[in-house]
């Protein structure tokens, strides 16, 4: 997940990246949360 995110980042634009990343960490807490 890390490795294609990264890659997708620097592909794509740093904005996506900074989505991907916020996205990432949501889902990161509700799965702590559960």
């Amino acid at each position: 997940m890390k490795r294609q995110g990264a890659a997708y980042g620097m592909a794509g634009s740093p904005v996506i990246a900074n989505m991907q990343r916020l996205l990432e960490n949501i889902v990161r807490k509700s799965a702590n949360v559960y």
